[in-house]
């Protein structure tokens, strides 16, 4: 998998996981995307980025949208 993020892409390989999918940087330990469910969690070079939320298929089926907690 790849993963391109602000003009980077990131080879990504799946990692064991409890639950969900998770996937870590080839080249990158402390990156990587975790999806459970409808929500998915990125984490670029230790940076943790807000919670992403699936979005339903009539607002498009590729389209993510992230929400800051708190």
């Amino acid at each position: 998998m790849q993963l391109s993020v602000g003009g980077e892409t990131f080879a990504m390989r799946q990692v064991e996981a409890a639950s969900g999918a998770r996937y870590v940087a080839v080249d990158d330990a402390t990156s990587s995307f975790w999806s459970k469910g409808d929500r998915a969690t990125l984490v670029i070079r230790g940076q943790a980025y807000p919670t992403c939320l699936q979005v339903t298929a009539k607002d498009g089926p590729f389209r993510t949208v992230s929400r800051r907690s708190g």
